[in-house]
C-alpha cells in the first residue's frame, strides 16, 4: 500500500505504509517501520501484548465490517456533536461510558510519585476526579491503572 505526502516546498513523496502488526496472513507489508525506528518497533510490540480480539472477549465471532460501520458511524455522531458545539452530549456518553469512574481503587504517577485513592467521576472538563487522603485530585493526562491498588511499583 502506498501513500503520498506533501512534505516542504510542496513536493509530494510517494512512501510505503509497513505493517507493525503480529504476523498476520493479510500482512504483506515489510515488517519495520522506516519512519519510527526501533522506538517505535518497540511501542507497538509493547501494544500487542496488550491486545485483544473481540470474538474471545464478546464469545461469539462478530461481523467486522459491521463492527467496522458501526464504530465510523459512532465516531461520526460525536464528531458532529463536537462541531455544533455539543459538549454536554459528548461528556454525557463519556461518563455513560466511563467504567470505573465511580468508587473504583486507583493508582497512578505524579511527579510526587505514586499516588493512590478512589475515583469520584468526571468533572466537567472531562478530567477523572479522584479522592486521594482529603485531596480531590483532577487527573487530566497519564496512565491511571485500576484495580491494583497499592502494587507499590
Amino acid at each position: 500500500m502506498r501513500v503520498s505526502a506533501s512534505p516542504r516546498h510542496g513536493k509530494h513523496v510517494t512512501r510505503p505504509i509497513t505493517c507493525s502488526t503480529p504476523a498476520h496472513p493479510d500482512c504483506r507489508a515489510p515488517r519495520h517501520n522506516p519512519v519510527g525506528g526501533a522506538a517505535l518497533t518497540d511501542r507497538v510490540t509493547a501494544l500487542a501484548r496488550l491486545h485483544t480480539i473481540i470474538d474471545a472477549e464478546l464469545g461469539r465471532t462478530i461481523d467486522r465490517a459491521m463492527l467496522c460501520a458501526e464504530s465510523l458511524a459512532a465516531l461520526s455522531a460525536r464528531y458532529h456533536d463536537l462541531l455544533d458545539g455539543r459538549f454536554d452530549a459528548i461528556l454525557d456518553a463519556w461518563r455513560a461510558r466511563a467504567y470505573g469512574s465511580r468508587g473504583a481503587k486507583v493508582e497512578w504517577d505524579s511527579v510526587a510519585g505514586v499516588r493512590t485513592g478512589i475515583t469520584e467521576g468526571i468533572d466537567d472538563m472531562g478530567a477523572l476526579l479522584v479522592r486521594s487522603e482529603q485531596t480531590l485530585e483532577r487527573i487530566v493526562a497519564g496512565e491511571v491503572r485500576w484495580g491494583i491498588y497499592g502494587s507499590g511499583r
